[in-house]
Formats: C-alpha cells, sequence, structure tokens
C-alpha cells in the first residue's frame, strides 16, 4: 500500500509540474478512474495548487509527518460499522496526501511569503544558471569538436562512417558504407560540470551523459565480438539487442555486461560507491578481476565498494531522475545533494562549521536556478547556505 502511494504521488507530482510522459499519463489516469475516492482526490488537490501562485518547494522531514500520521490513526477510537466507509475514505486521505508532501518534499510558499528576506535577496543577487546540453568530442586522430552552438548535420568523418549532430542535438554516428578495422580508433565524449549530452553509438544504442562525465568508444562496433565502451561519470544506457555481441561498459573497477537492456551506472570518482542501476531486461555485474559477479534484476541496484559488490532493491525513478531533468532526493545527506548541485552548476561547495546532519526529501526541476534547489532545502530549518560567486557556502 505504502508503495503504490508513493508511486501514485510521484505521478501527481509529474503532472502537476508538467513532465509526465505518455506512458505515466496512461498509468495515472487509470489510478484516477479506479474509484471515486481517487477522482475527487485528485480534482480538489489540482485546484488547490492551480489556484496557488507557487514559488518555492519546502522540504519536510519524513520520519516527522509519518509519525504524526500514525499517531493520528492509532490514537483513532474504532468506528461503528455505519463510520467505518466514512473514515476510511478520510484515512485514505490523509494517507495519501501525507505521501505526496513528502515523495514532492515540499510544503508550498507563495513569492510573497519570501519577499524580504535576507537570505533570498541572496540567492536572487547571485543566483546561478543551471547547466545546458554541450560536450566535446574528441576523435581518434586527437582533433576535438566542440558540441553546442554548432550547426547540425555532418561534424566528422571516418572510412565507412558518418558522425553527425541531429536537429535535435544528439550526437549520432551512421554506417555509410564498409567501416574498416577499429582497432585503436577510439572516440570520446565528455561533458564539463554543468554539460549534459545525448549520443547514438552505431550499434543504435543510446547513451545519456551526465554532468562531469566521459564515454570512451570505437567509431565503429564492425569486426568486433563484443561491443566495449569505457565510462567515467554517470551514464544512462539503452542497449540496441545483439545476442551475438555482448556490451560491455567498463568503468573504475567495475565491468557490466549485457545483451540488450536499459540500465544506469554512476561511476563518479567522488563518489563513495559505484552504483548500477537496472530499469529492464538483465546485467551481469562484476569487479574487473572477475572473482565477484552476480545479475541484477530490474528494479535492483548493485553497489560496489572496497568491500564487495551488494545488491539492494531500489526505487529506479530516484537513480535515473537526472536523465528526466530532475533532482530528486529520499531521506539524502546534504553531502549527496551537493555533489550533485557542484557537477550540475558548476560551482564550488564550502562547509563551514559542522556539517548540517538533516536528511532530505524533495523535487526540484534542474532547469531551475540554483536558488530553486537551495530555498527547497534550507526551507527545512536544517541548513543555511550563502552564494559568493561561484562559491556556496554550507552551515548549519
Amino acid at each position: 500500500m505504502l508503495k503504490d502511494q508513493f508511486h501514485i504521488s510521484k505521478l501527481i507530482t509529474r503532472f502537476l509540474r508538467g513532465t509526465i510522459n505518455t506512458e505515466e499519463q496512461a498509468e495515472l489516469d487509470n489510478w484516477i478512474a479506479a474509484s471515486a475516492d481517487n477522482r475527487k482526490f485528485m480534482e480538489g488537490f489540482s485546484e488547490e495548487l492551480l489556484a496557488a501562485d507557487l514559488q518555492v518547494f519546502r522540504s519536510v522531514n519524513e520520519d516527522a509527518i509519518w509519525a504524526k500520521v500514525q499517531q493520528r490513526l492509532e490514537s483513532a477510537k474504532a468506528p461503528k460499522k455505519t463510520e467505518f466507509k466514512v473514515l476510511q475514505r478520510i484515512y485514505y486521505r490523509v494517507a495519501v496526501a501525507a505521501t505526496i508532501a513528502l515523495m514532492c518534499g515540499i510544503w508550498f510558499y507563495t513569492s510573497r511569503h519570501l519577499e524580504g528576506s535576507a537570505t533570498t535577496k541572496n540567492f536572487l543577487t547571485n543566483d546561478i544558471a543551471p547547466g545546458k546540453t554541450g560536450a566535446t568530442l574528441t576523435l581518434s586522430n586527437g582533433k576535438t569538436i566542440v558540441l553546442g552552438g554548432e550547426k547540425d548535420g555532418k561534424l566528422a568523418e571516418e572510412p565507412g562512417i558518418s558522425i553527425s549532430k541531429t536537429k535535435d542535438g544528439q550526437l549520432e554516428y551512421t554506417i555509410s558504407g564498409t567501416a574498416g578495422s577499429t582497432e585503436g580508433k577510439m572516440n570520446t565524449l565528455s561533458t564539463a560540470v554543468g554539460q549534459t549530452y545525448i549520443l547514438n553509438l552505431p550499434d543504435h544504442s543510446r547513451v545519456y551523459l551526465n554532468a562531469a562525465s566521459s564515454l570512451t568508444y570505437p567509431s565503429s562496433f564492425s569486426g568486433s565480438k563484443i561491443r566495449r565502451v569505457e565510462l567515467l561519470g554517470e551514464g544512462y544506457f539503452e542497449i540496441a539487442e545483439d545476442k551475438a555481441h555482448p556490451f560491455v561498459v567498463v568503468s573504475l573497477g567495475q565491468q557490466v555486461e549485457v545483451l540488450g537492456t536499459h540500465f544506469n551506472i554512476n561511476a563518479y570518482q567522488n563518489e563513495p560507491a559505484l552504483k548500477t542501476t537496472l530499469m529492464e531486461g538483465s546485467v551481469r555485474v562484476s569487479n574487473t578481476s572477475g572473482k565477484q559477479f552476480l545479475v541484477l534484476k530490474p528494479g535492483q541496484q548493485s553497489i560496489l565498494t572496497e568491500d564487495g559488490i551488494q545488491v539492494t532493491k531500489v526505487d529506479t525513478d530516484l537513480a535515473i531522475a537526472w536523465k528526466n531533468n530532475e533532482f530528486m532526493f529520499e531521506n539524502e545527506s546534504i553531502e549527496n545533494i551537493m555533489r550533485m548541485v557542484e557537477r550540475w552548476y558548476n560551482v564550488e561547495v564550502v562547509y563551514i562549521g559542522a556539517r548540517p546532519t538533516e536528511r532530505f526529501v524533495g523535487v526540484v526541476s534542474r532547469f531551475d536556478n540554483v536558488s530553486k534547489v537551495l530555498q527547497l532545502l534550507e526551507s527545512t530549518g536544517g541548513v543555511n547556505f550563502k552564494i559568493e560567486g561561484r562559491k556556496i557556502y554550507v552551515s548549519k
């Protein structure tokens, strides 16, 4: 029940924010049509939100909210039969409302509520714009091509291979003839902090690169038994199926082998663990020594540290929120959040004194300026920020 409520709450959040996709919309429509209570709840919730002048989202303390909800439910007297259906609907609405608050990670504030705040004035005066689409392509001959403002169309050619930029700003490799041997002909697509890019490989696989990441790959997989690439940073992979030619991703002491599937790898050098999250299909995860390996199922995440590989079941939406242009936190530490902020907004984070111990829940668009993210976090009362140039100072 709780898991279902959390899932529906995320769909409602995306609907209200205009980021819901066709498949998610269909799922939400089915939930609304399932009962009159769902329909009334959705209509009331939507009208209330759309009537407000929503500007800033406020984080909430998950444990505290649920403790209050549970206390209210447990302290209520057992209802009579005639009262049961009414109270059941009330309890359901309270639980769902609380869940939505938790998953959105917000209390709603209008701009009028924040006017005059010294912190807000600092944020607005020194605000920092979000990252954008951009990357640098390094060809096998050492030539570099900056991807960003260049025109669409052909960027470069190698024997039998055409490299171009599509109209929607993606890098695409096309086999235009008989590709020669690719041995030693490696290309590297790299994003700086504050950049993201989409790459379409010659085998029709697609890779989304997060900020401060790089992918090294052959310009063609022709003649190779294994489609091998190397990742540093974070990437989301949609691999074209080819059972005769497994796809292998090598990253920081880990190797992931797939036939055709969707998965995310977080392999930043400044993260405490290397995480691989599977959305569909199956992947074989091993350390580079090959001494330890396991097979992931959809909804599972492998965590590689010096102590070995562990597997846990996760909410995959959290792992790929960046791909959907969102910051999504669930019981997250300030250190983990600020590392994401550093990479996307191209800033330096400086901690003053003891670090905040608050855990955060929240959702905010990656298209927003950094002030929106900081206001969300600061409104919990557990952390404070100050922006000076491209430095963000964090204190309790």
